[in-house]
C-alpha cells in the first residue's frame, strides 16, 4: 500500500478514471451539471471494495451479467448492491457485485475475482425501487448510461441512498474532480 492506502490495483483503477475524467474535461459541459462523467461521479463518491478470498456465486457463469433487482432483493442482512469500476485481469470494466458493510467484494457474476473495485454501495430499498422505476441495471445498461446515472451527473448522488461501507477514495487523488 501507498501513503495513500491504495493497493496496486487500485492505483491503476485510479490513474485510468482520471484519464477518463480528463478526457471528457475538454467536451462542452452543461452548466447545471455537477459531474462530466461516471468516472468523476465514481473518483468523488465511490468507495473501495477488497476482492473477496474466493468467489461467492454458485454457478459457472462467466459472462458477467450484472445483479438484477429481483436477485438484489434476495441480499442476506449486512450485504449491499455495489456498481462501479472494476480492475479485471488486464483492464477495467464496469461491473456489479455484493459488498460487505466491513468493504469486502463478494463475485458473484464472474468466474474471476477482480483485482480491485471502487463503486457506489446502495442501500437495498433505494436499489430496488430505482432498479424497478428504470427497469434497466441501475448505472449502466450494455454500455449505456440509464436515467438513473444521468440525473446522478447532472445533481449528484441523492441523500440516503448510499450505504456506509467500503473505503472512500483517499483525499489528494480525486483533485481533477474539482
Amino acid at each position: 500500500m501507498t501513503s495513500l492506502e491504495l493497493s496496486e490495483p487500485e492505483q491503476w483503477l485510479v490513474e485510468f478514471l482520471h484519464r477518463e475524467t480528463q478526457a471528457h474535461a475538454q467536451l462542452p459541459r452543461p452548466s447545471d451539471s455537477r459531474y462530466s462523467c461516471t468516472a468523476e461521479l465514481f473518483l468523488d463518491r465511490g468507495r473501495f471494495f477488497t476482492p473477496a478470498s474466493a468467489r461467492t456465486g454458485t454457478d459457472d457463469r462467466h459472462d458477467c451479467a450484472g445483479i438484477d433487482s429481483t436477485s438484489a432483493r434476495a441480499l442476506p442482512a449486512g450485504l449491499f448492491y455495489a456498481e462501479g469500476w472494476v480492475w479485471g485481469i488486464r483492464r477495467p470494466t464496469i461491473r456489479s457485485w455484493r459488498a460487505t458493510a466491513g468493504g469486502m467484494a463478494q463475485e458473484v457474476t464472474c468466474r474471476r475475482q477482480a483485482r480491485a473495485y471502487l463503486g457506489l454501495p446502495l442501500k437495498t430499498e433505494a436499489m430496488v425501487t430505482l432498479m424497478l422505476q428504470q427497469n434497466v441495471p441501475l448505472l449502466h445498461a450494455d454500455g449505456m448510461l440509464t436515467p438513473t446515472t444521468l440525473q446522478w451527473l447532472r445533481n449528484g448522488v441523492p441523500d440516503g441512498v448510499l450505504a456506509d461501507a467500503g473505503r472512500p477514495v483517499p483525499g489528494g487523488v480525486n483533485g481533477l474532480c474539482s
